[in-house]
């Protein structure tokens, strides 16, 4: 008996000593969760800092809630938001100064502890992407060891479109076509990629990370979609010797990771660009200096941010003397070839199905014109009879 006592005794005085640790980044909100034994209580009660000063309170028999946001100064000001029922407590767009430790109790002394970490993002919220590229929205998660599920949501539509739970990732892209075979999620951080992005993919994202530990974090994602224009190209065919800029289309911010990759090898080792490279520092744009055939080929671009990253790819096809033929000079990469050809062939394959359908339509409408005549020239010359 006196065991089972002195083991009770110390569960609660644990209970008040550990608390569970919160990361959660600026702007974004956050759900601490009670638990079923301090939901027991008619008295539920959450307190911040270390004067552990009240700044919600649940009366449950009574079936009436109250946030104080008069406390510190107006502190926390529209910005808490206290279930009803279970007592859960929800701070929105979450602020540096908001770090500190949390605590809900009960009148029957039951506590649950939250040690709060607010890191500073200065990060842009909206995502300006070129369309037809590949983002990635990040959840910032370094692994998914203590997160029990992940949901991430079209604002617009407040639809589900992609959630991992008990392991199992689910991809709901049958719902709404137009993330049909676009969407990817990342089985070992929950981040989103969504491929080949269009002008239909604009709008707020949404993601809800549960936590098995009692906390849900609350990340939103703005992403306007634009349409290039200027000199941004994606297939690139230059002469020897002429310079081949690839253009990112976007402004480069101070924390910025710049990856190039040609094929399979990495043009920015160590952050330090290859020789007969040159990249501008405002927009990560690549020059190739000099090009040769040997430079024909693939390259891929990826910017990660903290909040997302961005990947472009290009085709860079470069020829010999004028006249020589695109297809098929030595030099190139046996990928660079087979690529750059298939794009050329189907390019032309896509001209003569269309023209071909063209040239079938015009028949068929010259067809239709020949027998409406043919019926109008019968008719006359039944009345002539």
């Amino acid at each position: 008996m006196g065991n089972v006592l002195l083991f009770l005794l110390l569960s609660l005085f644990l209970e008040g000593v550990f608390a569970e640790e919160v990361t959660v980044k600026s702007g974004d909100s956050v759900t601490f969760y009670t638990d079923p034994n301090i939901q027991e209580g008619n008295v539920i009660d959450w307190r911040f800092g270390p004067q552990s000063d009240l700044i919600a309170r649940i009366k449950r028999k009574a079936k009436t809630s109250k946030v104080y946001e008069d406390v510190l100064d107006w502190k926390f000001k529209d910005r808490l938001r206290m279930d009803n029922q279970t007592g859960d407590l929800t701070i929105k767009n979450i602020m540096t100064a908001d770090s500190g430790d949390y605590e809900v109790s009960n009148e029957n002394g039951v506590k649950k502890s939250f040690k709060v970490s607010v890191v500073s993002d200065d990060s842009v919220k909206t995502i300006s992407v070129v369309k037809g590229d590949y983002i990635t929205l990040l959840t910032g998660l370094p692994d998914m060891k203590r997160i029990s599920a992940i949901q991430w949501r079209f604002k617009h539509h407040n639809s589900t479109i992609a959630e991992m739970k008990t392991g199992n990732i689910f991809i709901y892209d049958d719902t709404d076509e137009r993330f049909k075979d676009k969407l990817l999620l990342n089985y070992t951080t929950g981040s989103l990629t969504i491929a080949n992005i269009g002008t239909e993919h604009d709008g707020d994202y949404e993601v809800d990370i549960i936590s098995s530990s009692g906390y849900t974090l609350h990340q939103s994602y703005n992403v306007t979609v634009i349409v290039p224009t200027g000199d941004f190209k994606s297939l690139i065919i230059e002469e020897e010797g002429a310079l081949v800029t690839l253009q990112t289309g976007t402004k480069i911010q101070v924390n910025d990771l710049i990856q190039w990759r040609f094929e399979d090898t990495d043009l920015t080792p160590g952050g330090n660009l290859k020789d007969g490279l040159n990249m501008d520092m405002k927009t990560g744009s690549l020059t190739i200096i000099n090009p040769r055939r040997t430079d024909s080929g693939f390259y891929d671009l990826k910017i990660i941010r903290s909040r997302y990253s961005i990947h472009k790819k290009f085709t860079v096809a470069v020829y010999g003397a004028p006249g020589s033929p695109i297809c098929g000079p030595s030099g190139w990469s046996s990928g660079a070839v087979a690529g750059i050809c298939a794009f050329l062939v189907a390019a032309i394959v896509a001209l003569v199905i269309y023209f071909y359908r063209r040239i079938a339509n015009l028949q068929a409408q010259l067809y239709d014109k020949k027998d409406t005549l043919m019926s109008t020239m019968s008719t006359l010359s039944d009345k002539n009879e």
